[in-house]
Parts: C-alpha cells; sequence; structure tokens
C-alpha cells in the first residue's frame, strides 16, 4: 500500500479531510484524532488485521507516521 492510500485509509478510519493529514504532522495537533478516533482505529486494526493494539500504544503515536506503519 503506498502512503497516500495509507493516509486516504487513515482519514477514512478516524473521518476526516486526507489534506488534513501528512506523515510528519504531530496527532496533538489533530483535532480529529481524540479516544473516538482511537477506538475506530483500534476496531479497524482488529477487524482487517487480527491485530489488537492495547490503549498504551495508541498513546505512544505522536505522529500520523505512527500510525501509517502499523497500516499494511
Amino acid at each position: 500500500m503506498t502512503e497516500q492510500e495509507k493516509l486516504q485509509l487513515l482519514s477514512e478510519i478516524i473521518e476526516c479531510d486526507v489534506a488534513l493529514l501528512s506523515p510528519e504532522k504531530d496527532l496533538s495537533d489533530l483535532e480529529e484524532w481524540d479516544s473516538l478516533s482511537a477506538l475506530s482505529y483500534i476496531m479497524y486494526m482488529m477487524e482487517h488485521y487480527g491485530i489488537k493494539k492495547s490503549g498504551s500504544e495508541i498513546r505512544n503515536f505522536k505522529k500520523v507516521q505512527d500510525i501509517l506503519d502499523t497500516l499494511n
């Protein structure tokens, strides 16, 4: 999957405009990244990859790139 495809997928998971996303963007600067978005990400990973992500793993995400690295 290309970086642009991952950004598009992430925008769908967290329900935001893909134009707001870039790999170097700090998640703390992204209003759309909140507890509901994190839960959507967790559910997506479980449903599509069978991968369980814990809250502590999610809290360690600092940049969009950290999330992109987990998407295949």
